[in-house]
């Protein structure tokens, strides 16, 4: 005989607080637990086991996989995207890489970024700092589609490649380093 099940199924991306208070770090004997009803994001639902969902956010360390059943679904942040918005992405290994964008069109759970160039002033012999030189969306071109994600926290940010994220931008300058 099938059970049917009232509870709305948890999927890949809902956002969900948890009813049990859950490690910060799993592998540490002495770790601090983060309260109940903190909100996270769903990383991962199991396909041989759907009772089983990894969890990211709230102040931890990595993610952590609990049961289904000590989650509840929760609306997720409510963020904007608009038309002239404009995000940075920071990125690199032994250099700092900074890339600047501006929203151009948006469409739904889409938004087209452009690249935007950068000034760099240089502060050391292979680092400073840099800022995106100023354009209208017009002037871009069509730029490239991304998905709209957000973050546990509320902010809205794009997976651009499996090694960079782009977060809006706050108007200051960026650091950038540089290795020859």
């Amino acid at each position: 005989m099938n059970s049917v099940c009232n509870a709305p199924s948890i999927r890949k991306g809902n956002f969900v607080t948890v009813n049990v208070p859950v490690k910060q770090y799993s592998t540490f004997s002495d770790s601090k637990t983060l309260p109940a009803d903190t909100v996270y994001q769903v990383t991962y639902v199991s396909r041989n086991n759907p009772n089983l969902i990894r969890i990211y956010g709230g102040n931890m360390v990595g993610s952590r996989t609990i049961n289904a059943s000590d989650a509840t679904v929760v609306p997720g942040p409510q963020c904007s995207v608009k038309v002239g918005d404009m995000f940075s992405s920071h990125w690199g290994y032994e250099q700092t890489n900074v890339d600047f964008y501006c929203v151009v069109k948006v469409t739904g759970k889409s938004a087209w970024l452009a690249s935007m160039d950068k000034t760099r002033t240089y502060d050391g012999t292979m680092s400073g700092t840099c800022r995106p030189v100023l354009k209208q969306p017009i002037e871009l071109g069509a730029g490239k589609q991304y998905r709209i994600k957000v973050t546990s926290d509320g902010k809205v940010c794009f997976r651009l490649t499996s090694y960079s994220h782009a977060f809006p931008y706050d108007g200051g300058d960026c650091f950038f380093s540089e290795w020859h």
